[in-house]
């Protein structure tokens, strides 16, 4: 995974219920304000490919917000309901 994709990674580990908003990726990856919406999808894409290829982990967007979210929780949680 490229440095910035990693980077992504750590700021929705650290994140509370690992979602971040558009600006927020904005402010964490391009602290001087460059981060446009293209740069910003870009990134989130970077990141998307490895994990679908090596984890149960994906990232959902919602309401300008990105949550990083596990398909085997979600799994479990249609099992109980």
């Amino acid at each position: 995974m490229r440095t910035q994709a990693v980077g992504l990674l750590e700021l929705f580990l650290k994140s509370k219920d690992c979602r971040l908003s558009i600006s927020e990726i904005d402010k964490n990856l391009w602290p001087d304000g460059s981060g446009t919406g293209d740069r910003i999808r870009s990134a989130i894409s970077r990141l998307r490919s490895p994990l679908s290829e090596v984890t149960h982990l994906y990232i959902e967007y919602k309401n300008g917000v990105y949550q990083l979210k596990s398909s085997i929780c979600d799994k479990r949680m249609k099992e109980i309901t």
